[in-house]
């Protein structure tokens, strides 16, 4: 699995940022209908996963969880951020975060590639690095040929509206 996330810089000034990735284990609770962002945040309040980094892959115990392919940013484990609190309100802190310190000129971006497995466990960090090896544009290129082989044998709907031909694509998957 291949995934890039891009920064982009939008103000008239230099900008240091994180990028944060939080790392937690599902515990019979998948979300089916596919809503990552509906977590409960206890989710991501636990004891240590006992990650680590080296050469831009995140490891747990001896197995890969996901490789960075990122220009100028090496992947830091933070075991404790602190989360923001209201005056009076508990402190409370995330735990198992992997983050990416980034510098941005005014109107620069920058991208991370991540490696990871493409099935349901981990992986040796060795297979994360060759499959890192391919360019980000490449694994694109092969997801969307992939796809695009079953669209090629559907009914073709052409409209004037090309918003309309993309719904109608992108329903049929």
């Amino acid at each position: 699995l291949y995934t890039r996330t891009a920064v982009r810089n939008t103000t008239e000034a230099p900008v240091h940022t994180v990028l944060t990735i939080l790392v937690g284990r599902m515990g019979g609770s998948q979300n089916v209908n596919y809503g990552p962002y509906l977590a409960p945040i206890d989710r991501w309040q636990t004891p240590s996963l006992g990650l680590s980094a080296a050469d831009g892959t995140i490891t747990l115990g001896d197995r890969g969880l996901l490789r960075a392919v990122a220009a100028d940013s090496v992947p830091e484990v933070l075991s404790r951020v602190p989360l923001p609190a209201p005056p009076g309100a508990p402190q409370r802190e995330l735990t198992n975060c992997v983050v990416f310190p980034l510098d941005l000129q005014p109107g620069e971006s920058k991208a991370i590639d991540l490696v990871a497995p493409a099935g349901s466990g981990l992986c040796s960090p060795e297979e994360l690095a060759r499959a890192a090896q391919v360019p980000f544009d490449a694994a694109l290129a092969r997801a969307e040929a992939y796809w695009d082989r079953p669209l090629a044998k559907g009914m073709k709907l052409t409209t004037p509206e090309p918003l309309y031909n993309d719904i109608y694509r992108h329903l049929i998957l």
